[in-house]
């Protein structure tokens, strides 16, 4: 259900996403500005509901052509009238296929030329969209070329997250070792931005000191050692004010972070 409190929009547990245009693009679903409705309006949706992969395609104005696959985390879900659901048959057409067939560039540009004909607004209509030719080959092949497709995706996006970071980095005037504690101490959440960014990011240098100092080469096989890193960690996140009621994520987090990177620290 919904309920608004001060002329904002409160939704609880029970809420239905509602997909928009500008949730859709060619890289993948954004969450940004993700709406939602409560169960009476999804009632009168259910037309258009979403399932787990359907594919989705902006079919009017400026962002016509957009397509994506709904990620299954925001179901239970529905679309507005500027999103049209694509569900191929199974036995036919893979999804993911289809979403990389309809993203690509000519195929692009054919959309885009057939929303621009004959309309004062870009639009797709069902019948251009279901006389769309998509070519399918067997089954097996479509799922191959869909998972090398996604694989290439996912090593762009890990390319792309790494270059962020390292550009979070270096605005924070934090080393590599440093960041990864930094990100450890869940800097996006409210509780712990108060603390603010000088304050958070003296904690992640000491931590890197302090652990650093503390390592040796069979820690992670040793009770006491572990237990011994521990108590570092919590009496530096409490020297510094950090949230109770945190503490104890931040300390596995900051642990799981030093067995990745403090094997090179070990002597």
């Amino acid at each position: 259900m919904q309920r608004r409190e001060g002329g904002s929009e409160v939704y609880l547990p029970d809420d239905v996403s509602l997909i928009r245009s500008q949730n859709v693009y060619n890289d993948g679903f954004k969450r940004d500005g993700l709406a939602y409705i409560d169960d009476r309006h999804a009632k009168e949706l259910q037309n258009v509901i979403v399932e787990d992969g359907d594919v989705l395609l902006n079919i009017t104005g400026d962002s016509v052509a957009r397509v994506c696959q709904a990620p299954n985390d925001v179901l239970p879900a529905r679309v507005n009238q500027h999103v049209a659901i694509i569900r191929p048959r199974k036995d036919v057409l893979d999804s993911r296929y289809l979403r990389y067939f309809l993203v690509n560039s000519i195929m692009q540009q054919h959309m885009l030329a057939l929303a621009a004909v004959g309309a004062t607004r870009n639009a797709l209509t069902k019948g251009m969209i279901e006389a769309f030719e998509v070519p399918t080959p067997p089954l097996s092949e479509q799922r191959a070329i869909a998972h090398i497709l996604g694989t290439l995706d996912n090593k762009i996006e890990l390319a792309k997250e790494m270059r962020e970071a390292q550009r979070c980095g270096e605005d924070l005037g934090l080393s590599d070792d440093e960041l990864a504690f930094y990100d450890a101490l869940e800097v996006n959440d409210s509780a712990v931005k108060v603390l603010g960014d000088d304050a958070l990011r003296t904690i992640a240098r000491e931590l890197v000191e302090s652990v650093r100092r503390n390592v040796t080469i069979d820690w992670t096989l040793r009770e006491s050692a572990r237990a011994k890193l521990r108590t570092l960690v919590k009496r530096i996140l409490r020297k510094y004010g950090y949230p109770p009621d945190k503490q104890e994520k931040a300390t596995q987090t900051v642990l799981e972070q030093a067995e990745l990177i403090a094997k090179d620290w070990a002597e």
